[in-house]
């Protein structure tokens, strides 16, 4: 396997997501960082949760992430990007989540230590 970059983040990673020539790291802190490019220079940055980012999906529209401060964010994919969306859930830690377009599946555990998931899907049946 051959390395071709790193970046300096400044919190502990947890999650992490890459497309659209871009890498995205949710962090310890709540932030979550944008990295472009194949010396990845840091773009963007943003207190958008707060407490772990442990959960990212990102396309050309937008950022999803989830974080154990209870809630998935979705928000625009741009510069200074602005929460379009928030979903909490008491007593729910989000835990991690997957996203292929059409269907938002989130895992998260609760009290009771179980582990549930959630399904979006934007498409009407």
């Amino acid at each position: 396997m051959i390395q071709f970059g790193v970046c300096q983040v400044p919190s502990s990673v947890l999650s992490l997501h890459y497309g659209c020539g871009q890498l995205r790291a949710g962090c310890f802190n709540g932030s979550i960082y944008s990295y472009v490019g194949d010396d990845f220079q840091l773009v963007e940055s943003s207190d958008r949760h707060s407490s772990r980012v442990t959960g990212i999906y990102q396309d050309l529209g937008m950022t999803v992430s989830c974080s154990t401060d209870f809630t998935i964010k979705i928000a625009e994919a741009c510069t200074e990007p602005e929460v379009m969306c928030s979903l909490e859930c008491s007593g729910c830690q989000f835990t991690g989540l997957d996203f292929d377009g059409s269907c938002l599946a989130v895992a998260g555990s609760g009290s009771s230590s179980n582990t549930s998931l959630w399904l979006y899907s934007a498409t009407k049946t």
